[in-house]
């Protein structure tokens, strides 16, 4: 806990569980509006397993994004997420792509 508030510039606990308490309200979300969205999709538990793996890909991860950023909204912790978000979709990106781009 101490190494992850230190990592994210944290000062106290109640700061940090908030945090964390975001980032299982936003989990938990995503997965009910999964539901609704695979079945709009067409998709059946008789699809592939990488069919899956591609729709969750596809589908899910950017809705657990928005999420996030929604729910840091409402909680005051937007530009926590804000600044969450983009180290981790940095990191999606290979070293030698963004090197390229800030050329």
């Amino acid at each position: 806990m101490n190494r992850l508030k230190e990592k994210w510039g944290i000062k106290d606990n109640a700061h940090f569980w908030l945090i964390f308490s975001i980032f299982g309200i936003t989990g938990i979300s995503s997965m009910f509006v999964k539901i609704p969205v695979f079945h709009a999709l067409g998709f059946s538990p008789d699809n592939p397993w990488y069919v899956k793996v591609l729709i969750e890909i596809v589908v899910v991860l950017p809705l657990y994004n928005v999420l996030l950023l929604v729910y840091g909204f409402l909680f005051g912790q937007f530009r926590f997420f804000l600044s969450f978000e983009i180290k981790f979709f940095k990191g999606l990106v290979p070293r030698f792509f963004l090197d390229w781009m800030s050329k």
